[in-house]
């Protein structure tokens, strides 16, 4: 790849939880640090049935922001499902985030968001 990425072997996956039991608004979900992440895929879990919100979705802070998942409403965040996100690969540059928006006041959910990545010399947090 250009711009000094050298992927690894092996990508790595870290797990990260998107609480949705807030006022509506922009969350941190991770960052990317130390250099740039090449997002290979994401995949949503509902852990928690949500309440309360009207819809969450999943987006980097990028200029152009990359739809991880597209705005989803409350009836189809219930426990157990796997929520279809995110046409990767994508690149993450350092500093930038992944983050969550919720629409409405959330009572209750979560999500797990497993993400598979290679680093330059960079890692997500």
């Amino acid at each position: 790849m250009s711009g000094g990425f050298s992927a690894p072997a092996t990508s790595q996956v870290k797990v990260f939880t998107a609480n949705l039991a807030q006022s509506a608004g922009t969350y941190d979900l991770f960052t990317a640090t130390g250099g740039d992440v090449l997002i290979k895929q994401i995949a949503l879990y509902v852990e928690t049935a949500a309440a309360g919100l009207t819809s969450v979705a999943v987006q980097t802070d990028d200029t152009t922001p990359v739809a991880i998942l597209s705005s989803t409403l409350l009836a189809a965040l219930t426990v157990g499902k796997n929520l279809t996100a995110f046409a990767g690969p994508s690149l993450l540059k350092s500093g930038k985030k992944a983050q969550y928006t919720i629409v409405g006041v959330g009572s209750a959910g979560s999500l797990k968001v497993a993400v598979e990545f290679y680093k330059s010399t960079g890692d997500i947090i």
